[in-house]
């Protein structure tokens, strides 16, 4: 049996999503990260590079740009559908398009979840972990990510010797990796 607390949250999620109104995906989403990156304080190019060069990793539409229009929605961070693997339906349905978009460099600032939707293949790829006094950073990761978006979009990052060459406030690179894909 399932309990619903507000039963009036639920109303407003009663309407079909085709009917609600959008608004840009980088503007909908909130949290940490977003509330990090403040997408509407950054001046108009940053803003023109985040919708052009972002692609966010929905639970409910897949990958999405940044400036991709869509309507308020609840479908949390792993949630289940019956008779569908989620993760799979989007690596059946999105790699094709994502493998064309993808150019020869990503800076990938993904939650681990989302690696699942998706593996970047043909492209060096920079990934992060975040450590604070020796130990690996998990919610605040998030915060990390947002600040680092904001950064690369401000400074209009198009590869990753700018983004190696580009000052991190309050960050500081401790160990570059190289793994095989």
């Amino acid at each position: 049996m399932v309990w619903i607390k507000k039963l009036d949250e639920v109303e407003k999620y009663k309407e079909s999503l085709k009917d609600k109104p959008t608004m840009k995906a980088i503007q909908r989403y909130n949290g940490v990260a977003f509330d990090a990156l403040d997408y509407n304080s950054l001046d108009k190019d940053a803003q023109i590079y985040i919708d052009e060069n972002v692609i966010l990793f929905s639970n409910l539409f897949g990958p999405l740009l940044a400036k991709d229009k869509i309507p308020e929605y609840k479908y949390k961070q792993g949630a289940k559908l019956p008779d569908i693997s989620v993760e799979k339906f989007y690596m059946d349905n999105f790699t094709k398009s994502l493998d064309e978009f993808v150019e020869d460099e990503v800076i990938d600032l993904r939650a681990g979840f989302y690696e699942k939707f998706y593996k970047v293949k043909k492209a060096n790829t920079l990934t992060f972990k975040f450590i604070k006094e020796g130990k690996v950073v998990s919610h605040w990761a998030k915060f990390y990510r947002g600040k680092l978006l904001q950064e690369i979009a401000k400074n209009k990052i198009s590869n990753l010797s700018e983004f190696m060459a580009m000052p991190l406030p309050n960050l500081r690179l401790n160990e570059i990796q190289e793994k095989k894909i």
